[in-house]
Order: structure tokens, then sequence, then C-alpha cells
């Protein structure tokens, strides 16, 4: 019963292991989520005034207006590889989110388990030692009988 106890142990402690790296990687992922979406926010913001510059502006050449063009081209390919990312991540976030419930309801599972057979364990051994101690009474009490005599 002992060693069933202790390799139960050993699995809750794993299961544990397995839960805290899911979890260190779901936050990783967010991190970086939360970081890709604030370079999306500063590129928009940056575009946004980009264009309220451009606008103010009276004379602009041809060129000056391709090559201003050809920058908010830039900038819009910048911002939809970001986005593109977000989405990404946000599907791996997701995934990674039910690899953590799936863990964490493991170690859920394992940890109920664990304190059942420990309960069992200790309810034998308690009985194993009342046992003993109604046993030794019994004796002190037939040999205190047996002096009386």
């Amino acid at each position: 019963m002992l060693k069933r106890l202790e390799r139960m142990k050993k699995l809750v402690e794993l299961a544990q292991d397995d839960l805290e790296k899911a979890s260190m990687l779901l936050r990783s992922i967010q991190q970086q989520i939360s970081m890709h979406q604030e370079q999306i926010d500063s590129l928009q913001s940056y575009q946004s005034d980009y264009i309220q510059q451009l606008s103010s502006k009276e004379s602009t050449t041809l060129q000056q207006l391709n090559t201003k063009q050809a920058f908010l081209n830039k900038l819009n390919v910048a911002i939809d590889q970001q986005t593109e990312e977000v989405v990404r991540l946000n599907h791996v976030a997701n995934e990674a989110e039910q690899s953590w419930i799936e863990f964490k309801s493991r170690e859920q599972s394992l940890v109920k388990l664990y304190e059942k057979i420990q309960k069992n364990h200790n309810t034998k051994m308690d009985k194993v030692e009342q046992k003993m101690l109604d046993d030794l009474s019994g004796r002190q009490f037939f040999f205190s009988n047996q002096s009386d005599d």
C-alpha cells in the first residue's frame, strides 16, 4: 500500500510539472500576442500620423508622391504581416489553452485519487494501531488480573 502511495505521489508531481510547463507556454504565447498587437497599434498610429502629414502638405512632386505611396504600401504590408501573426498566435494560444485544460483536469484527478489512496492507507494504519492498542490493553488487563489472584 505504501509503494502504491509513493507511486501515486510521483504521478501527481509529474502531472503538476506538466501543468506548470503548459502554463508557462500559454503565458509565453499570450505575451507574444500582446507584443505583436502593440506593434500593430504602433504601426497604425504611425501610418495615421504619416497620412495626416501628407494631407497637410500642398506641393509635392510626382516622384515624392510615388515614394510616399511606396512607403505607405510597406507600412500596410507590415501591418498585414503582424495581423496575420496575431491570428496565427491566437490559434496556437487556443490549442495551448486546450492542452492546459487537459493537464489541469488530469492533475486534479490524480490529486483526488492520491488523496483517496492516502485516506484509505491512513484508515488502515489507524485500524492496525487501534488493534495493537486493544491487544496491549487486553494483555495489561490479563496480567493485572493474574497478579491479583
